[in-house]
């Protein structure tokens, strides 16, 4: 089990005392020290900076077991309602489960005019194993398995990268029950969406992604990889992720 790095799984809260800022939810078994590497673009470009731990992360596998879909969505909910009391505009950006909360958010609070604009990178909707569809998760709550990691972390993100090596079957039931809600929310989402993924994405379906990209009402751009796999801030295409996360800050 990977040791628990304070950098990593930290909330963020960074005040420079912008009129808007970005609010961050890092995936599935990470940890709000993924958007570490981000802050100096956000804070270039005119935003404050908040990212939230999500319940049952940044610790151990077995402190996610009896976590909720819905403990998540508080948690965003917690983080998102005072943010909007003291900015201008708040604009979303969420990895893999990040996506899919933040997908949830700019449903839920689209209508207070305070949502702006929205990255989604692999938004987890979907899982591409279907077999993870068949399971009774109840039943096997108890049963771990390993989890997918990017092959390997750059040198200069080891510090600000906690990911989960294993991970309760009974919380992927939890994910699903997210993904389903999240997805049928899109309809609901008005904000500008710029939507990433990878063709060869493990975890996530990319044809999710594809269908996402169909149903979003202001979608201004979305980019399929070739390459790369699910952890795109860490895999092999992250140059020109953190290239157009720059221009979706500028836009």
């Amino acid at each position: 089990m990977e040791k628990r790095k304070e950098k990593a799984v930290l909330p963020i809260a960074e005040s420079w005392g912008n009129k808007e800022a970005c609010l961050c939810i890092h995936g599935f078994g990470a940890a709000p020290g993924m958007y570490r590497p981000l802050q100096e673009s956000i804070r270039s470009a005119g935003y404050d900076l908040y990212a939230p731990l999500l319940s049952g992360h940044g610790t151990k596998p077995a402190d996610m077991r009896d976590a909720t879909a819905e403990q998540w969505q508080q948690d965003c909910r917690e983080t998102l309602e005072p943010l909007l009391a003291c900015y201008e505009k708040l604009h979303l950006i969420g990895s893999s489960m990040g996506g899919a909360l933040c997908t949830y958010l700019a449903a839920s609070y689209g209508e207070t005019g305070k949502i702006g604009k929205c990255l989604l990178m692999a938004p987890g909707y979907r899982l591409r194993n279907k077999g993870f569809y068949r399971l009774d998760y109840e039943k096997c709550r108890n049963t771990a398995f390993p989890l997918l990691q990017a092959d390997a972390i750059p040198p200069e993100l080891e510090e600000v990268t906690f990911l989960y090596d294993c991970m309760y079957v009974r919380s992927v039931g939890q994910l699903l029950r997210l993904g389903q809600l999240s997805e049928s929310l899109i309809p609901q989402v008005k904000s500008p969406v710029w939507l990433l993924y990878a063709a060869d994405d493990a975890v996530v379906d990319p044809q999710c992604c594809r269908d996402a990209a169909a149903a979003f009402s202001d979608l201004r751009e979305c980019h399929m990889y070739e390459k790369g796999g699910h952890n795109l801030l860490l895999d092999s295409e992250r140059a020109d992720v953190l290239l157009r996360i720059e221009a979706f800050l500028r836009a």
